[in-house]
């Protein structure tokens, strides 16, 4: 099979499951953002607990900013 031009994911998915080929998993849900720049950086000491509570503070009204907020509270015990 010859394939040209771009590729989606569901394509993808498609082939493998043509070829069974294909495989899932159920993992559980562990409340972990992936890829979040601010946690990355604190955890790295790029920025300090005052730091990440400036850019978490104007968020506090959604779920992200919320998770943000709470790394400073898992810090401070």
């Amino acid at each position: 099979m010859v394939l040209c031009g771009e590729l989606e994911i569901t394509d993808l998915n498609r082939l493998y499951l043509e070829r069974e080929q294909l495989g899932c998993a159920n993992h559980g849900r562990q409340g972990l953002k992936v890829a979040c720049p601010e946690e990355i950086a604190f955890h790295q000491g790029w920025i300090d607990s005052c730091a990440l509570e400036k850019l978490a503070r104007p968020l506090a009204k959604n779920g992200y900013g919320l998770y943000l907020l709470g790394l400073l509270g898992e810090r401070m015990f």
